[in-house]
């Protein structure tokens, strides 16, 4: 996994890159864009095998020095301690 900034003039943390993560995830609100709360009783499994809590669901915006990414159906949980864009939904 690698990190990439977000770009803002904030500090936020980084996102890696996860080729097995299923959907892009995000602990911090503020990398959405357009979001809503997360009204269903699906969680997050992690890679331990235990389940966190979904909070919301949005769209974000992850710019690159060379891409602007449109990220959608980003799943928000204060529980996940890092960022992951999921390699299998930019392709």
């Amino acid at each position: 996994m690698s990190p990439s900034s977000t770009g803002s003039s904030s500090v936020q943390s980084p996102w890696y890159l996860d080729s097995v993560a299923l959907d892009h995830v995000t602990n911090d609100l503020s990398h959405l864009n357009c979001y809503q709360p997360y009204q269903g009783s699906e969680q997050i499994t992690i890679g331990d095998g235990n389940s966190i809590p979904l909070q919301h669901i949005g769209k974000g915006l992850l710019p690159t020095p060379h891409h602007l990414f449109k990220l959608n159906n980003v799943l928000h949980s204060d529980s996940i301690s890092s960022n992951l864009v999921s390699v299998q939904k930019l392709a």
